[in-house]
């Protein structure tokens, strides 16, 4: 567990050096992003006046007649009784009458009651005309009202943009390599039967392995369009010139970095044939007839595939010919 969470590590420590101009600029947006938050936070707290106790005792408006929404918190307290609301005091900077209660007062709970006392000096607060406006801290019930200016955390939130958005990078990195690795190995083993194919018909026509794979190599080379088992037979033949090691080595090499089942087979047929001197003729016929197959099944399920995703595109297709057709009768009723 210890190794796999070091190899998961380093996977994205690499993707991060890799991609470093991204990760770069997302760092940067961020930034900004918070420091424009924490901008706006600290111009709006000229609109808050503090008592020497540190709680809320007024709100201004930046120029007399303006309006100004500012978020507060308000717990009023009266008879052991209590309740407390956020809101946004709205200060409008003309007055507007008062809007009427609905329900009485006697089928309120306490705390309801005293929500409703809130929301009353609340009103008296936004209607006010003045450019500072006292908040009352008592009202004539004896009740205690205690005021406070709501937190903004909403930058927090911003800085957290950076770790999601990175993940959101490396994961859509790692599905693109997936993606491509998928397609890599879908290539690879469709032209595994080709290749098996060339390989036994010139070994049979009097050819011996290493003349074979370089005239097959050479075929792939010219084709104007090269597909990734061009470039592997390519790689091949050039590891194997440069280091002066055997075609074989070459190709055990790549099996064990591609992993695909297949081209593991036939090299290891191969390697019997060049190592232990097995007979190569039959086993590539036999392999060819299996390679053959799977590439068949291989096709019939993606046929399959497609028949699936074809079906949602179709009924609808049905469906819009159906109301197309029944529209007239629908309309005459």
């Amino acid at each position: 567990m210890k190794y796999e969470w070091r190899k998961r590590w380093q996977s994205f420590t690499g993707f991060c050096r890799e991609k470093r101009r991204e990760v770069l600029l997302l760092g940067i947006a961020v930034l900004l992003l918070t420091g424009l938050l924490l901008a706006r936070e600290a111009a709006g707290g000229s609109q808050f006046i503090f008592d020497e106790k540190g709680n809320l005792a007024a709100v201004k408006r930046d120029a007399l007649g303006d309006s100004a929404a500012l978020a507060v918190h308000a717990k009023i307290e009266r008879e052991g009784e209590k309740a407390e609301e956020d809101m946004i005091l709205t200060l409008r900077g003309e007055k507007r009458d008062n809007e009427s209660v609905s329900g009485k007062a006697e089928e309120m709970t306490p705390e309801q009651q005293l929500q409703e006392k809130l929301r009353e000096a609340a009103d008296e607060v936004e209607n006010s005309e003045e450019a500072v406006v006292m908040l009352p801290v008592e009202l004539e019930d004896g009740s205690r009202i205690r005021w406070s200016r709501q937190k903004d955390y909403s930058f927090v939130l911003c800085l957290l943009f950076f770790p999601l958005g990175l993940s959101f990078l490396y994961q859509g990195q790692k599905q693109r390599v997936k993606r491509k690795n998928e397609e890599r190995t879908a290539a690879i083993r469709k032209a595994l039967p080709g290749f098996n194919n060339q390989l036994l018909l010139l070994l049979n026509s009097g050819l011996i392995f290493n003349d074979a794979f370089l005239r097959i190599a050479e075929g792939h080379a010219v084709r104007e369009k090269k597909d990734p088992f061009s470039e592997i037979l390519a790689d091949m033949l050039r590891r194997s010139q440069e280091t002066g090691s055997s075609l074989i080595a070459a190709m055990e090499s790549y099996a064990k970095t591609l992993g695909i089942r297949e081209f593991s087979r036939l090299t290891a047929i191969l390697a019997d044939n060049q190592y232990k001197g097995v007979d190569l003729t039959d086993k590539l016929a036999a392999e060819s007839d299996m390679l053959w197959e799977q590439r068949k099944k291989t096709a019939e399920e993606k046929g399959k595939a497609a028949e699936t995703k074809l079906s949602f595109p179709l009924a609808v297709l049905l469906l819009v010919l159906i109301l197309v057709a029944a529209a007239p009768a629908m309309l005459q009723m």
